[in-house]
């Protein structure tokens, strides 16, 4: 895990329609930026609402968070905090494989809600052997 040195923002709150450039605009009145961050949505291309700025010093990461925390930019609020990370967290598979959660296998499950039960007992019902068949006779 890579720690924050306190030089990484987190700057969440962003319109949909924000770009890397508009971050890094903002954020460079404040001091030297280092690197911006920005994740998009796979399909829209669009913003998720947040990014990662990496300032070039504590002290300028510090003036953004006192200048721009609150601020309203293009109709959005925008929250600025020191990130807990200063790296993104590694991609996944995209599958939960469950690791280290079972320890033995175990059978499959069967469900039954109360109708099962309500349902099995009236099909027990219907076959006693003091009540006639469905023809009429007795078993």
């Amino acid at each position: 895990m890579a720690f924050n040195d306190g030089t990484c923002l987190c700057a969440r709150g962003l319109p949909a329609s924000c770009h890397r450039e508009d971050i890094d605009a903002l954020f460079r009145g404040y001091g030297r930026v280092a690197n911006v961050h920005m994740p998009l949505e796979p399909s829209t291309k669009s913003s998720r609402g947040y990014a990662f700025v990496t300032m070039d010093s504590g002290a300028d990461a510090q003036a953004c968070i006192a200048a721009l925390n609150g601020v309203e930019f293009c109709g959005c609020k925008l929250v600025v905090e020191v990130s807990k990370r200063s790296a993104p967290h590694s991609k996944t598979p995209g599958i939960y494989r469950g690791y280290g959660l079972r320890r033995e296998p175990s059978l499959p499950r069967r469900h039954e809600g109360p109708s099962a039960t309500v349902m099995r007992r009236e099909a027990d019902i219907e076959r006693s052997p003091m009540q006639p068949g469905p023809l009429g006779r007795r078993p």
